[in-house]
């Protein structure tokens, strides 16, 4: 199985640089780098067969691998049902080994495919925060031209974060799940001060009124 090629005619600009980014678990994220045309024929059309495996046609592949599954198919349903104690423990056996084989074929599958980039960075971060920041700080001048962060919703949408978002990029020597404490502690700070101050003058109206 390869990447289904995309059409040439369907990409502008094909060899601009172009990249995209998938977020992870445990504080990790993934991103491709490419042309566009390179990224599209990744992301977007999927696998297809290879024209001639081992020098056999795709279309023959394909017609041994969907024989051998109907013909295990039939072994289960008509030997199981009626078989003895060996058929069932037989049919356990092969669902085991259908099922291991889907998870190991995924897992060398994605090995393979992989195997085919160039690795330009592998580096570990301690917590989520991190994550955004080294993507921000990657891709800033797109940032600056489609501001990508809001369009794909990585951040939520509040005022600290907004304020973490510009101060990220300029402060790359301080830690950004420091930096975003301490603009949530400035924006608490204000918070308060603001809603001391408008206690103040409402007891000053109240007083006021009085007299």
């Amino acid at each position: 199985m390869v990447t289904a090629p995309a059409e040439r005619r369907n990409v502008n600009e094909s060899d601009a640089p172009d990249a995209v980014f998938i977020m992870g678990r445990n504080n990790s994220s993934f991103v491709l780098k490419g042309s566009r045309q390179d990224v599209k024929d990744w992301t977007s059309r999927g696998l297809m067969y290879r024209e001639a495996p081992c020098g056999v046609p795709a279309f023959i592949w394909q017609g041994v691998t969907r024989m051998a599954s109907l013909m295990v198919l039939l072994f289960i349903f008509s030997a199981v049902p009626n078989g003895s104690t060996l058929d069932q423990v037989a049919f356990i056996l092969l669902n085991a080994v259908a099922q291991l084989n889907v998870l190991v074929g995924q897992r060398l599958n994605s090995r393979c495919v992989i195997a085919r980039l160039r690795k330009e960075e592998d580096s570990r971060v301690e917590t989520r925060t991190h994550v955004y920041a080294n993507l921000i700080r990657e891709f800033r001048d797109a940032e600056s031209e489609k501001q990508w962060v809001d369009a794909s919703g990585i951040l939520p949408r509040t005022e600290v974060w907004k304020e973490w978002k510009e101060r990220v990029v300029h402060d790359e020597g301080n830690d950004p799940k420091k930096l975003y404490r301490v603009i949530s502690d400035d924006f608490e700070d204000k918070s308060k001060s603001r809603n001391a101050s408008l206690g103040d003058m409402d007891r000053f109206v109240e007083v006021k009124e009085r007299s």
